[in-house]
This record gives C-alpha cells, sequence and structure tokens, in this order.
C-alpha cells in the first residue's frame, strides 16, 4: 500500500467546471480521480479502485436504475455478490480499528435511503489495502460497477488543458460535472512530480458545480478524521509564537504543553508562549475528539534557543584624548544590535548600553569607560597587510593627518577584505604601526603589536606578539623618518616583515584577522617603564574578515527554444562587486577579453547564448583563475506519445472509416499538427476518419520552435453486436407477470419468441439494457432471443430464460393455553409445518421458533404464525391471542434474625403489599399483621409472608426465621471500697462467667479475679460485664473505688556526727507537715523544723513522722545522730600579780 500523508493540499479555482443539470434526486459531491492500485496487475489496477462519492435527495432511489458515462471506458451496471460483502466486512474491520462509529453499508435490494452518501467504486475487485477509509463516523452507502477485468482509469489523470465530464443518471434524473485536468494536485498541492506524489488527485464539488482540487493520499473520498500539529518553530524563552494546527472530523482539539502557555488551547491557530525559564525544547500536544468520542493526539517539538550574552568587554580606561575604542553593532559572538551613545567620548567617561536586536534571545549590556588623565598614550595604528597586487599599511585607529596611511580611509583595516582563493598568495599579514605622544614628565619606552587568525565561528586563540622597533622621532613639526606633522613628544613604532602571515594557506572557510596593541612607559618619569597602556578597542580588540574560497564554480542552464539563445553560464564563488577580466571560445571563436563585474551574491552571469560548446575560460581578477572543461549548452527536447483506435467494420454491411489517432506531446503547451496526405492534411492533435493504414504526423512546439515526426498503423477491428445477459425473476406466483432483462450492445434491437410463440422484437437503450414482461401468466413461461441486430451489423443468437410458477401459501389454523401466568408458558402450534412465529408486543410476550409463548409482562398479546412467499406469491398468516396474568410477588424478607426475650423485630418484604404474617410456633414467638415479631420463649420459629394468588396464578410465600435467646444478668457487686494507694480491694459478683474493667486505669486497675489495685489516688468505676447471645445486649453491674494517697515520711538527711557544742539541722524529701521526734531527749533533741540540739555525749534516733488520713497508716523515717563531748580547758586560777 503506498504511504498516506496526513497533509492535506487544495486549490480553489474559479473553473468553469459547472453542472449541465442540477439534480434533485442526488449530487455529485466528490471524484477519487487518481486512485492508489494495489500494484499486483501488470501496470497498474487503478480502474479497479477509483470512487465517486454522491449524495441522495429527499427521496430514495435504487442503485439498480443507475447509469453512467465515464470520461473513459463504458458502463458495465452495478453488482452486489459474496466477494463484495466480504470486502465491506473487513473494510468495516479496518475503520473500527481506525477509531470510527461509522461503518460502510451495502443497500437491500438496491435501495438507496433518502439523505444517505453513497461511495460508486468502479470494480468490485477493488484492493481494500490501496484507498483507506479511515475513521469514519457516518455510515456511508457503497455500491460496486460489475466490472471484471477493466484495469485501465475511468478518467483522464493529468496533461495538458483538457476538460473531463463524468455524468449519472437514475432514469429520469441525471447529473453532470467537469473538471479540467491540469489543474490536479499532486500529495505536495502542486503540479506533476512522480507517479506516486501524484496518487490521490481528487476533485470535490459544490451543489453549483464548482470544483475544488485536493489530494488526500491514497484515502477514498471521505471525511477522514486527522489531526495535524504544524511544524516545529525555534523561540526564545518566554517568546509567543502562532501555532498553525489542522483537523478534519472532529468535534473538539486541545493544545496541551507541560509548561508555558495558549491563549486558546482549543482553538487550533492558538498562541503558544513559553515560559521565561524554558530551554532545551518543549513537546506539544494537539489532541483531537471525533463524534465517536475516540481521541487521536500528534506531537510537535518546539526548539527553545539558549539565552545569549553579547560577549562585549564590560569596562576599560582610556586616556583624554586618546584614540576611543570603536562600539560594534557586532558582538564576537554575533549578537547584532545598536548602542546608546552610539560612539565615546574621549573626554569624560560614562556608561554605554548595548539593545541586542529582537529574535536573538540576548539580553542588554552596559560597557563602562573610564577617562584619565595620561602622560602617554597613542593617537595612530595601522596594519601592514598585501592585498591583490598592494601592499600598504590600512588604518586601524587615527584621523585626518595623523592617520599612519593618508592614502587609506580612516579604519580602513576594520572591514571585509572579501574572498581569495586557496594558496593564491594574494593576501598575506606583515605588521603594523603605532604613533605615540608623552609629555614632558613622561616616557615611552616602546610597543607591541599582538595577532590572531581564527575562523569566523570560533573564537581567538592565543594572540601572536609582534615587536614594533622604534622607528622616529618628531623634529620640528614633523617625523624625521617617513614624514608627516607632528608635535614634540610624538614618536613611530614600526615592523614591516612582507612574508609574515600568508592567510590564503588556511583551509576555506570565512576568517577573521584580530589585532591589538601594548604601549610601555611611564606617566610619572622620563626614564622608568613602570606602566603598560593597552589599545584593544575597549576589550573588543580590532577586527577584520576575509573568506577562503576554491577555485570558482561554473554552472549554466540551457536555451528554452530550439536556436534559441536563452542560455547562461554562471561563475560563482567570487567576491562580491568586484572587477574582473573574462576571455573564453564560443565554438572555438575566442570572446574577449571583457571587463566584467561580479554582482552582490559574488556571481558573473554571461547571459544571451545559444546552444554550443564554450571552453578555455580564464578570469583574471585577484588572481588568474582558469577553467578548461568545456560547458555544453543544447536546445530543448520535444517528445510525445501517440495512441489510436482501430477502424471498426461489420463483415456483412460496408460502412465508412472511423479510425482515430491521437498524438499528446510533452512540453511548453501550445502546439501545431501536420497529418500526412493519407490522413488528409489534418491539423489537430487527432486525426479521425481513418481506415486501416500507416500514418505520419509532425509536431511544432510553438513555445520553443522544436518539430518532431511520429508514425503509427490503424488497424480493423471487427465488431459484432452481441447480448451479454438474459436474467429471469423467478419463481412467480400464479396469475403474476413474468418478467425478463436484458444487457448488451446499445440501440441494438432483439429479437425473440415466448414459450414458443411468434417472434417479437425489443430495443436496448443507449445503455445496453431493456426489459420483457409477459402478464398474468399461468405456466411456466420460456422465452429464447434468436437475432441482435444493429442495423449496421447483425448476429444470430440463441440464448434462453424460464419463469417458474409458484402456489398461494397457507398458514394453517393455530391452537394452544391462551391465558398464562407471568411465570409459566404455553406452546401454540399450526396445522401447516414450515413458517415462522412472531409476537405483537414483545414487551407483553415473546414466542420461539418452536411456538413456546413466554411471558415477559402482564398483558394481552398476539402471536402470529407466518408461511413466507415464494417468487411473487404473497406471505400467509394465522394469529392467536395470548393473555398473561401477573404472578403475586411474595419477595425477599428482610429483619433482625435473633433477639432477645424482652426485645422485639420486625420483618418486612420487597414484594407485593398486602400479604399475610403467620408463625410456624406461637409456642416460641407470634407476629402481627405489621409484621412485629413478639418473643414468647427459647427457641426458634419460621415466619411466612403470603400473597394471594389470581386468575390462573397460585399463591406466593416467603419465609424467614427468628431465634430468641435469654437476655444476660451481671448479678450484684461487692467488695471494700475505700482503699490505701499502697493497698488493693478483691471485687465479687453474685453471678459468674463475667469480665472486670476500670473506668479509668489511671486511678485503678482490676484483674479478671476481680482484685483491684490502686495507681494514683482518686475514684474509678469497676464495671463487671457478662456477654449478651443471640441478639441480646450485654449485661454490665458497676461499683466504685476511691483511692487514698499514702502518706510519704521520704528520707532523712543531714549530719549524723556533731559536738556537744553544736547543731545539726535533719531534712526530708517527703511530704511536707510531718513531727519530728527524738528517742532519747537526754542525748539529743530536734524541734519542729528538724534542728538537733545536743544534751550529752550518745546516739539518739531522730524520727520524721507524716499521720495516717483516712484507711492509709502514718508513715515514719528515722536517723541517727551520734554527740561527741567537747574537750573542757577548765577555768585556770593562781596568783595573777607577782
Amino acid at each position: 500500500m503506498k504511504l498516506k500523508l496526513n497533509l492535506v493540499f487544495f486549490i480553489v479555482l474559479s473553473f468553469f467546471s459547472a453542472q449541465k443539470t442540477f439534480s434533485q434526486c442526488f449530487q455529485i459531491e466528490s471524484i477519487l480521480v487518481d486512485a492508489c492500485d494495489n500494484g499486483l496487475q501488470p501496470g497498474n489496477d487503478e480502474g479497479f479502485n477509483e470512487m465517486v462519492r454522491f449524495k441522495v435527495g429527499t427521496s430514495s432511489i435504487n442503485a439498480n436504475d443507475l447509469s453512467v458515462t465515464w470520461p473513459s471506458n463504458s458502463w458495465q451496471g452495478i453488482t452486489q455478490n459474496a466477494t463484495t460483502k466480504s470486502k465491506v466486512a473487513a473494510l468495516n474491520i479496518q475503520i473500527a480499528a481506525a477509531g470510527g462509529c461509522g461503518k460502510l453499508i451495502e443497500p437491500v435490494g438496491g435501495v438507496l435511503p433518502a439523505n444517505a452518501k453513497v461511495i460508486l467504486v468502479t470494480s468490485y475487485n477493488f484492493s481494500i489495502a490501496s484507498n483507506v477509509f479511515g475513521a469514519i463516523t457516518e455510515n456511508i452507502y457503497i455500491i460496486f460497477q460489475d466490472n471484471a477485468i477493466t484495469t485501465g482509469g475511468h478518467f483522464g489523470n493529468y496533461g495538458t488543458a483538457a476538460t473531463r465530464t463524468l455524468s449519472m443518471s437514475f432514469l429520469g434524473c441525471s447529473d453532470t460535472v467537469s473538471y479540467d485536468r491540469s489543474l490536479l494536485v499532486n500529495i505536495n498541492g502542486t503540479s506533476g512530480g512522480t507517479s506516486a506524489e501524484k496518487n490521490g488527485a481528487s476533485v470535490n464539488y459544490t451543489p453549483s458545480g464548482s470544483a475544488t482540487y485536493t489530494n488526500n493520499g491514497c484515502s477514498a473520498p471521505v471525511e477522514v478524521f486527522m489531526v495535524d500539529a504544524g511544524t516545529s518553530q525555534s523561540a526564545c524563552p518566554g517568546a509567543t509564537i502562532t501555532l498553525s494546527g489542522s483537523a478534519q472530523g472532529q468535534k473538539s482539539v486541545l493544545w496541551s504543553a507541560p509548561s508555558g502557555s495558549f491563549s486558546d488551547a482549543t482553538s487550533l491557530t492558538s498562541t503558544y508562549t513559553f515560559d521565561v525559564s524554558a530551554s532545551g525544547s518543549v513537546e506539544l500536544t494537539l489532541t483531537a475528539i471525533n463524534s465517536c468520542d475516540v481521541p487521536k493526539a500528534v506531537k510537535v517539538t518546539m526548539t527553545v534557543k539558549p539565552s545569549v550574552i553579547p560577549n562585549f568587554p564590560t569596562a576599560s580606561t582610556i586616556c583624554s584624548g586618546s584614540v576611543a575604542p570603536v562600539l560594534n553593532t557586532t558582538s564576537p559572538n554575533g549578537i547584532t544590535g545598536t548602542w546608546s551613545p552610539s560612539t565615546i567620548n574621549n573626554t569624560i567617561g560614562g556608561n554605554y548600553i548595548f539593545t541586542p536586536a529582537a529574535g536573538q534571545c540576548a539580553a542588554p549590556i552596559t560597557y563602562v569607560v573610564t577617562v584619565n588623565n595620561c602622560g602617554f598614550s597613542t593617537f595612530a595604528s595601522a596594519a601592514w597587510l598585501y592585498n591583490c597586487s598592494v601592499a600598504q599599511f590600512y588604518n586601524i585607529t587615527g584621523s585626518g593627518v595623523d592617520l599612519i596611511n593618508p592614502g587609506s580611509p580612516a579604519g580602513s583595516f576594520i572591514t571585509d577584505f572579501g574572498s581569495f582563493v586557496q594558496n593564491s598568495g594574494k593576501f598575506t599579514f606583515g605588521g603594523g604601526e603605532l604613533k605615540t605622544f608623552k609629555n614632558t614628565s613622561a616616557n615611552v619606552c616602546g610597543a607591541t603589536m599582538y595577532y590572531n587568525v581564527h575562523l569566523k565561528s570560533d573564537p581567538a586563540g592565543t594572540f601572536t606578539s609582534l615587536t614594533l622597533n622604534f622607528f622616529s622621532d618628531c623634529s620640528g613639526g614633523a617625523f624625521n623618518v617617513g614624514g608627516g606633522p607632528c608635535s614634540s613628544g610624538d614618536q613611530k613604532w614600526q615592523t614591516v616583515t612582507s612574508d609574515l602571515v600568508d592567510m590564503t594557506k588556511l583551509p576555506l572557510g570565512s576568517y577573521v584577522l584580530e589585532v591589538y596593541y601594548e604601549v610601555k612607559g611611564s606617566n610619572i618619569s622620563t626614564t622608568l617603564c613602570n606602566e603598560t597602556l593597552t589599545l584593544n578597542n575597549g576589550g573588543a580588540n580590532y577586527r577584520s574578515s576575509f573568506s577562503i574560497q576554491d577555485i570558482p564554480v561554473y554552472a549554466s542552464t540551457n536555451p528554452i527554444t530550439c536556436s534559441g539563445s536563452e542560455g547562461d553560464i554562471t561563475i560563482s564563488g567570487l567576491s562580491p562587486s568586484t572587477g574582473y577580466t573574462l576571455t573564453y571560445t564560443d565554438d572555438a571563436v575566442v570572446v574577449g577579453p571583457t571587463s566584467v563585474t561580479s554582482n552582490a551574491s559574488g556571481n558573473i552571469v554571461i547571459s544571451g547564448l545559444n546552444a554550443g560548446s564554450y571552453s578555455n575560460f580564464v578570469l583574471v581578477g585577484c588572481g588568474t583563475f582558469p577553467n578548461n572543461t568545456p560547458i555544453v549548452l543544447v536546445d530543448p527536447v520535444l517528445t510525445s506519445s501517440i495512441a489510436k483506435t482501430d477502424n471498426t467494420i461489420c463483415p456483412s454491411i460496408p460502412a465508412s472509416c472511423d479510425g482515430t489517432a491521437t498524438v499528446a506531446p510533452a512540453g511548453s503547451g501550445l502546439y501545431s499538427y501536420k497529418w500526412d496526405v493519407a490522413a488528409l492534411g489534418q491539423t489537430t492533435a487527432t486525426a479521425t476518419g481513418l481506415c486501416a493504414g500507416t500514418y505520419s504526423v509532425d509536431i511544432k512546439d510553438e513555445a520553443t520552435g522544436c518539430i518532431i515526426t511520429r508514425n503509427i498503423t490503424v488497424a480493423d477491428n471487427i465488431v459484432l453486436p452481441v447480448i451479454n445477459t438474459l436474467t429471469a425473476i423467478t419463481p412467480v406466483c400464479s396469475g403474476g407477470n413474468a418478467v425478463f432483462n436484458l444487457s448488451g450492445t446499445a440501440n441494438a434491437t432483439v429479437t425473440y419468441a415466448v414459450s414458443g410463440g411468434a417472434n417479437q422484437n425489443v430495443v436496448l437503450d443507449s445503455s445496453g439494457k431493456a426489459t420483457i414482461t409477459v402478464n398474468a401468466i399461468t405456466l411456466d413461461t420460456t422465452i429464447v432471443l434468436s437475432q441482435i441486430d444493429l442495423g449496421s451489423c447483425n448476429a444470430t443468437i440463441n440464448n434462453t430464460a424460464t419463469v417458474i410458477l409458484t402456489a398461494i401459501q397457507n398458514a394453517g389454523t393455530l391452537s394452544g393455553v391462551q391465558s398464562i401466568c407471568s411465570n409459566g408458558t404455553t406452546i401454540f402450534s399450526s396445522t401447516q409445518l414450515g413458517g415462522t412465529w412472531s409476537s405483537s408486543d414483545t414487551a407483553i410476550a415473546t414466542v420461539d421458533a418452536a411456538g413456546t409463548v413466554t411471558p415477559v409482562a402482564a398483558g394481552t398479546a398476539t402471536i402470529t404464525y407466518t408461511m413466507n412467499g415464494i417468487g411473487s406469491c404473497s406471505a400467509a398468516t394465522a394469529i392467536r391471542t395470548v393473555t398473561i396474568t401477573a404472578a403475586p410477588n411474595a419477595g425477599i424478607l428482610n429483619g433482625v434474625q435473633a433477639i432477645c426475650s424482652n426485645g422485639t423485630t420486625t420483618f418486612t418484604s420487597n414484594g407485593d403489599l398486602g400479604g399475610t404474617w403467620s408463625s410456624s410456633d406461637t409456642l416460641i414467638a407470634t407476629v402481627d399483621a405489621a409484621g412485629i415479631i413478639t418473643p414468647i420463649a427459647l427457641g426458634t420459629a419460621t415466619i411466612t409472608y403470603t400473597v394471594t394468588g389470581t386468575g390462573v396464578c397460585s399463591d406466593a410465600t416467603a419465609t424467614r426465621t427468628v431465634t430468641v435467646a435469654v437476655a444476660p444478668n451481671a448479678g450484684t457487686l461487692s467488695g471494700v471500697q475505700t482503699i490505701c494507694s499502697n493497698g488493693t480491694t478483691t471485687f465479687t459478683s453474685t453471678q459468674l462467667g463475667g469480665t472486670w474493667s476500670s473506668s479509668d486505669t489511671a486511678i485503678a486497675t482490676v484483674d479478671v479475679a476481680g482484685i483491684v489495685t490502686p495507681i494514683a489516688g482518686g475514684t474509678a468505676t469497676i464495671n463487671y460485664m457478662l456477654i449478651g447471645t443471640g441478639g441480646c445486649p450485654d449485661a454490665t453491674a458497676t461499683r466504685t473505688v476511691t483511692i487514698t494517697a499514702a502518706p510519704n515520711a521520704g528520707i532523712l538527711s543531714g549530719i549524723q556526727a556533731i559536738c556537744s557544742n553544736g547543731t545539726t539541722t535533719f531534712n526530708s524529701n517527703g511530704d511536707l507537715g510531718g513531727a519530728w521526734s527524738s528517742s532519747d531527749a537526754l542525748i539529743a533533741t530536734v524541734n519542729a523544723t528538724g534542728t538537733v540540739t545536743p544534751v550529752a555525749a550518745g546516739t539518739a534516733t531522730i524520727t520524721y513522722t507524716m499521720n495516717g488520713i483516712g484507711s492509709c497508716s502514718a508513715a515514719t523515717a528515722i536517723r541517727t545522730v551520734t554527740i561527741t563531748a567537747a574537750p573542757n580547758a577548765g577555768i585556770l586560777s593562781g596568783v595573777q600579780t607577782i
């Protein structure tokens, strides 16, 4: 299968292709003129695969009445067979797989309904893979021409301007459309191209007949569901682009992306704004949804251009009055823009802003210039170049009389020097010169020039230094070497080496010669060299550009007329707008030397050339460029195909010759023709009235003047009228008409006889068809065809067909039960076999092939028994009613089934209302009319809900059990309820088998034996629970317990060994408020604050007591104290005065 492209191109032209008659019963909408083929036939099988789409009007029509006049080939009628059925089924599978919810339909009995869309295929042998239908969203009828072998196209596809006409008719109504075959377009939306590119050419028509020329590739002429997100684009972060999506067969579309925003995401032509932080690429998705709710999504990748910072220097310092840097409008990394201000002031510092031109993803930068008062600096510079045949200084900085080369413009170095042929030696760099100045308190020690040659696309590499030698001082207002005006303190520094760098030895490419200078000196001393001044254009350096090219390239264009002079030869790869001298030979005749100038593109065009040989080219400019390869120009060539139709004859009847011969030239499109005498000197592309023989024609292309001759031989073609088909509509019911259909040679007269009777005649119409009718037959009827006569030729034939007579049908008498319940069935039967059963209302009752009637709902339905008709005999029917009574419905019972002996439950039914409730054992449980169940005793009973049946329907019942259980009893609790926090108590119940729990385990816990353990002071509730069973709730008994906190005397501290003349204080880390006491107040006493006072030597026990509260006993803590007698020096006595 050929590639199916999603791109759709079309041309709408105001062409005269109008319908000759506007049809009210149908309209031709589209023609697939150039169909794709399956490639299996020799050459191609396009004639099997062409299609026409038309729309039926407000009334149905029959496909069997269709007649078509093709631009090529004959109409062969309509067919519908097993082949078409299988291919349509296969196509519908393809449509569903593609996401379509429509399908193709073959008409039943040929009937095409009102407003139907219809596809006519030129053969039932078409390829289902050649022209796809895709995801169609509507039902389309499809019909097929009865074409088994004609593979040649039914339309004139491409070529010179010529109108092609298609006519279609259904009995009394017709439609005709035309198109110009030269306006057909290929898959690229242009004319011509390869056969594969032309495939898919179609023409669409408005109701008024205006033609639209389009090409959907290898597709049927239907609206195919497709979506295209458009082409990739590139933009800067934050930029907005316009999208160009397209779709067909959609009900909605939606754009989406992982970042950025859309102006209208539901519009095919929305704009998209990149996120300001976007980088790399962004994938946009366009999703379309068709009327089948099937989505189709395609993606397009948008490239985010990288952000670029112009790599100008951002700051520089210059001397007041010295040469200011030049503000280039293109940065070294290729960013173009403008400066504000546009030139640098060399007397005062300032900021200069560079604004990039739009679309470069570049940001503005600021260049800061500082101006200093310097004692020394430069005021002119130049580089020495050999350019073609001229060696000179090209000025870099300086102006007026200060220029190093007054004969060259200021800044002449900073330019594009053009192209130079590789290895020609015509462009070399030889050094440079620099002019400096100094005041009376400053010094200049020396100068250096730095240079680098690099590709324009690359940054500069390492610069090479060149020392500029001292060259001249200023004396008496002029330089003493080389001349030129100057001032006191001015000096020249120069080094020139003519062959320093031969730049033509570089590889092919575009280059930059980049230079800058350094000057050594001092602003404060006439002898020091302590400072360096750089002349580098503010950091951007001084740059000139040039290209190294290969030898010039020669190309040619042939004349467009025979013996014309429209040819030309183009020499390209030269320097733009440059003068040269050119010499060459034209068929051995020397032309030149002639002065010529290349154009802005670097081309020289030699025009006005006729066919011939051109050689020995010598181009002299910045070098000599010979070309010894001859260039041969030739006149245009006229070609033509030639075709014929042979002369048709009838063996027995002489007639005039009707053969034809046709030529189809391939040239400008404007021709004249001259046929030979045998063809009566005719002057059109087609010679007519030709007998068998050989003919010659001269063809002249009026645009080019070229002439060719073509020959062809016409033969005789013996043609007899024929009968193609004779068919009978059989069988026929007794008393009906016998109908016979004939097809054969158009407008021929056919002789026939009915069942051995006299001969009769019938005339075939312009489409070769006729119908013979024998009315009210009572026996089988046969016709025999004996002769067909076209007037100019006749033939004997022997074709027969028979219509069989059939009897009238009888449906018999029906029997079977007619009243049944909705949950039963009945069987109907007939006294006649072989019929079919049906129900008048399948919402009431259905009936199967055996006559079994199955109820669906209450009501009455009519059951019909049908004996199908045979031939033209009508079907026979018998009927019998069946009445359905609705069966009672007790439904499904709901309600709690396990209840406690002290409770109740209510049962309900989702069935019919109005039923009655009953219990299987009223000693266990009873139930009232509302379904409320009351327990009586332990056990299980069955509750029944009964709905009384009506008519032939029995009662309906539903049951549900209920179980009654005894309610549990938790008994009475006992046990001490007030305890100390350091004690326990045990609770008990009069009932066994329960579980214990505490309401607050932070106050007290209880174990499985009922032992209550205190945790903290407070009151908690102790619960005792017996679990309920059989629907009974749990039973619980409670008893509170109160916990009193135990007193805490703590641990005593304090010095335990003291002197009898001292004291100590004991402390407790327990509760406050306790009482202190001593075990022996004769040894030591203790007061209320714990202070121990010695009384005598010895050991006593000090006790701290916290009184008990409630059920809690007092708490004590003890600590001993040992008293040691203090030494006693006594009282001294004796005479104190001696």
